[in-house]
């Protein structure tokens, strides 16, 4: 992993995307989660009606990029998609049971 320095804004997509693609880490020391749903519905409308969100501090240790505040924020956005992926699933499935039941009339 290759330490960057990052300055200004960047999206909350920039910093998942680091996540997930192991570029920034969860150091072992962080606290547990402390929120509950309605401060993660807050985070959501405050990101969805555009307003202010805190920053998501990164620092470099050892040769690694770590999370240093943020933890919470960043974490809450990745666990509000289980929502949107599990919907979007439903329509997938719901789109392949049409696709077999037309197929079978076509083919009957």
């Amino acid at each position: 992993m290759k330490n960057k320095v990052f300055y200004g804004e960047y999206s909350l997509k920039h910093w998942i995307n680091l996540l997930l693609t192991g570029n920034i880490i969860l150091p072992k020391y962080q606290r547990s989660f402390v929120w509950d749903k309605q401060n993660v519905i807050k985070l959501i409308e405050s990101i969805t009606d555009d307003h202010f969100i805190p920053s998501v501090t990164i620092g470099s240790y050892e040769n690694q990029n770590l999370i240093i505040d943020g933890q919470q924020k960043i974490a809450d956005c990745l666990s509000s998609m289980d929502s949107l992926i599990q919907t979007q699933q439903k329509v997938v499935t719901t789109w392949q049971h049409r696709k077999k039941a037309l197929l079978q009339q076509m083919f009957v």
